[in-house]
């Protein structure tokens, strides 16, 4: 309660929860009935609601604190993209867009931005993957992916456009050297590139039908 420095806390907290997401989740039965007084779930549900209640704009999701900066975009986006990614299929693009997640919520925002690309790509790999869909693993980046995907899918073309937007934005802004001129990724451009890149994830894993 009297700690100056509020990211600490949060890890601390973050530890606590993941403690009890494996350690208590995992003990035995006669553990949890002798030393706990509410499952994992009910405990970890009543943090997020404290968090809530309190305007404390963090939340405990996959094992990670991420920032809430807007409950509609928090429930609408990161929560779901969370929830599809929460498979073994998907285990490369869950962990960097947790990785995304966690240098936004340190203010690490360049680095925000390469693994919102990161978890994109890996995401449309284990798609083609696995549909079948030929690709060059090593090779083919987004805009590849993209085609690969827009062509199996039978989509309008004008959806290159639509999804190459996070990836746009990684290579300018995050992904390659910035040249003489500084270039600068404040909170509001990364925050819109973790909430597009989740909006794009969401949307071609659930025309992939993928389970």
């Amino acid at each position: 309660m009297n700690a100056d420095n509020v990211e600490q806390v949060i890890d601390i907290i973050e530890l606590c929860c993941q403690v009890i997401d494996t350690v208590i989740r995992n003990a035995s039965r006669e553990y949890r009935c002798r030393y706990t007084k509410t499952t994992p779930d009910d405990a970890l549900s009543e943090l997020n609601d404290r968090f809530k209640e309190h305007g404390i704009g963090y939340q405990y999701e996959n094992g990670s604190i991420i920032r809430v900066d807007c409950t509609v975009m928090h429930t609408e986006v990161t929560k779901p993209t969370l929830q599809l990614l929460n498979n073994n299929k998907f285990q490369g693009a869950n962990e960097e867009y947790l990785k995304a997640h966690d240098h936004y919520r340190h203010g690490r925002n360049r680095e925000c931005l390469t693994f919102c690309g990161r978890a994109f790509e890996s995401t449309m790999k284990t798609i083609c993957k696995e549909k079948s869909w030929q690709f060059d693993e090593t090779k083919d980046a987004a805009q590849k992916l993209i085609d690969i995907c827009i062509e199996k899918m039978t989509l309008p073309s004008f959806f290159s456009s639509v999804l190459i937007g996070a990836a746009t934005i990684r290579n300018k802004l995050g992904g390659h050297g910035q040249g003489q001129t500084r270039q600068p990724v404040d909170d509001e451009i990364a925050r819109y590139c973790l909430n597009l890149t989740g909006a794009n994830i969401i949307f071609l894993v659930e025309k992939s039908s993928i389970k």
